[in-house]
């Protein structure tokens, strides 16, 4: 019995640390934090949020970061949604219409990359984020490509520094957080 117990109290504190980087622990169903993302300015400002729905809510700006924006005018302007939960080190999945645009340029790329792999296209942090009304996948990600950072250089998904994703990491984990990308 006594086992049971430790291995309960075991699987109870990994499902903690798990769920820590989720911003999904929240029980209060409002948002803490509001990141605006401009596509044209190339730039992601987080907000934190002050007051409930009950008060007047005001705003207080955290810090603003540069970004890389998708090639193609892909969202429909302007998106609302979420953080659904935070990946740290995570692997990168490539889509078929990435690996045959890479194939194009000579490089061959696997199904799935690792963590720490200089091909890892997500750096060291992604962001997935659910949207009202929009199916499609779209991250906000570190990058490995830091030149393509203040230019119109990813597929779909916003490119950060990795140190500029890490510290909105840092800041908004275990937190509800609102996203709105706009032009």
């Amino acid at each position: 019995m006594r086992t049971l117990k430790i291995i309960f109290i075991a699987i109870a504190i990994i499902l903690i640390s798990i769920l820590s980087w989720t911003g999904k622990t929240e029980s209060s169903g409002l948002y803490r934090y509001l990141i605006v993302i401009s596509v044209n300015d190339f730039k992601i400002t987080l907000w934190q949020i002050n007051g409930s729905q009950k008060e007047i809510q005001s705003y207080t700006k955290i810090s603003s970061y540069p970004i890389g924006a998708p090639t193609k005018d892909y969202y429909l302007l302007p998106m609302t949604g979420e953080i659904e939960r935070i990946e740290l080190n995570p692997y990168w999945y490539p889509t078929a219409n990435i690996r045959l645009a890479y194939l194009q340029d000579g490089e061959i790329l696997p199904l799935a990359i690792k963590p720490g792999d200089p091909r890892n296209a997500m750096g060291k942090v992604k962001f997935i984020i659910k949207f009202k009304n929009f199916n499609e996948p779209v991250r906000i990600h570190g990058t490995n490509q830091t030149d393509s950072i203040g230019k119109r250089s990813s597929y779909k998904c916003i490119r950060m520094f990795d140190s500029n994703a890490m510290e909105i990491a840092k800041i908004i984990k275990n937190s509800l957080t609102k996203i709105i990308i706009k032009e």
